[in-house]
């Protein structure tokens, strides 16, 4: 996973130590190295000790972690790039967006346009018209474009 996206999942408070673990040692393996993300591998576990190890790894990578409401927008856009990719369905992706971001305080307003299609997708029985219309919204949140 991209260090960026684990920097937003940390600045909202959704990253859990074994991600963070993961994520460090998939940095490792593609030659990324800090002190700190070295050190990563030898911790249990345990986010009093991985947390602030991780903090300091990203630190020691230049990699900052952004303010939540940027944060939630660059997660959602790798939702969306994931639901352009194929590497999630729409709905699943959709439904991320809704549960983990868009009900966030100060949640950025484009993002209930996943809410609103997940939740017809949820109770219509022509599904395929709203996977198609929560792609085309994915492009838009990725693009940075407004979909209206």
């Amino acid at each position: 996973m991209d260090l960026n996206i684990v920097a937003a999942r940390l600045a909202m408070g959704k990253l859990t130590s074994e991600e963070a673990i993961a994520a460090a040692s998939a940095a490792l393996d593609r030659g990324a190295y800090s002190e700190s993300l070295g050190l990563m591998m030898f911790e249990e576990p345990l986010w009093s000790e991985v947390g602030p190890l991780f903090t300091t790894a990203l630190s020691e990578l230049g990699i900052p972690v952004p303010p939540r409401d940027e944060a939630s927008l660059s997660i959602a856009r790798e939702y969306a790039r994931q639901i352009i990719a194929g590497e999630t369905s729409p709905y699943e992706g959709a439904r991320r967006i809704w549960w983990e971001l868009a009900n966030e305080p100060g949640a950025d307003s484009s993002l209930l346009a996943f809410v609103g299609l997940a939740s017809e997708w949820e109770d219509s029985p022509f599904r395929p018209e709203y996977e198609t219309a929560i792609i085309e919204e994915a492009r838009h949140l990725v693009s940075g474009k407004d979909a209206g």
